[in-house]
């Protein structure tokens, strides 16, 4: 649809353009970065008990980075463990209530038939409406038990640092002992995909269509010449520099390509 606009504008002021790729001489700077920067931060404050990744690791989403001391909320985890798993309040309270239950039913017909006193048979069935009372009770106190059970759980989950994405560890920035506060304790780099960042003159921006693949040449490890995908482009450009900003997306699913290279747009070949 813009390249189409674009055609249309240009062929009202009498000028005929054919589509093309980008070309080498259309980029000022390219660079190959992390897709995204991670810095993880303790959700809690507390001294850093345990670290079990280092510069360069790869992790996976979910793993475990550091484990924070835990004393205090695995052992208030430990006690609502066992007040949930507690179900001896509603099982004494549901044994009164079938007690009451059995006195209020034999002895209601007794009463209709007159045959039991009006004072009698309010305290049989003031006890039956309290043993319902009093199930009801427990019945709470173990609901409350099982949300303060879910409390100590999410507590003690907050002392263990785990990674948000699948990465690799850019670096640590503390050590066992410290305090983790609200500073960064890892920087992470998503590299399973790249970004690569251009700023190409504002002359080929016709040149760049999101959706299509470009041909790029990258030089860590190895020289290769890869297609990345425009993701976006700038519809503004820069009237200092004449530039726009283009950005394109890499798969690096392999782990084949190094972040933090330039690259250029391969020259095309002449005969």
């Amino acid at each position: 649809m813009r390249s189409a606009a674009l055609m249309l504008v240009f062929a009202a002021a009498g000028v005929t353009s054919v589509r093309a790729q980008p070309m080498a001489s259309d980029v000022v700077s390219c660079l190959v970065l992390p897709w995204e920067s991670i810095s993880v931060a303790a959700p809690s404050e507390g001294l850093v008990r345990e670290i079990f990744v280092d510069r360069g690791d790869k992790i996976a989403a979910g793993d475990l980075l550091i484990q924070l001391d835990d004393s205090i909320q695995r052992s208030y985890l430990e006690l609502m463990q066992a007040r949930a798993n507690d179900a001896s309040g509603v099982e004494l309270a549901e044994i009164r209530l079938q007690i009451a239950q059995s006195g209020y039913e034999r002895n209601r017909a007794l009463f209709e038939r007159q045959q039991l006193t009006g004072d009698d048979w309010d305290r049989i069935r003031g006890t039956y409406e309290l043993a319902v009372v009093e199930l009801r009770q427990a019945q709470n106190a173990a609901l409350q038990a099982s949300l303060e059970l879910a409390r100590a759980k999410a507590a003690h989950a907050q002392t263990q640092i785990v990674a948000p994405a699948d990465a690799v560890v850019v670096q640590r920035l503390v050590s066992v002992g410290e305090a983790a506060g609200a500073e960064p304790l890892l920087e992470l780099a998503v590299t399973d995909r790249l970004r690569v960042e251009v700023f190409a003159r504002a002359q080929s921006y016709a040149r760049w269509t999101p959706g299509e693949a470009v041909n790029l040449a990258v030089q860590l490890p190895e020289p290769a010449v890869l297609a990345a995908d425009v993701r976006t482009i700038n519809t503004v450009s820069d009237a200092g520099t004449g530039v726009v900003g283009v950005l394109l997306e890499l798969d690096n699913a392999a782990g084949a390509i190094l972040p933090g290279q330039s690259c250029q747009i391969p020259r095309e070949e002449t005969s």
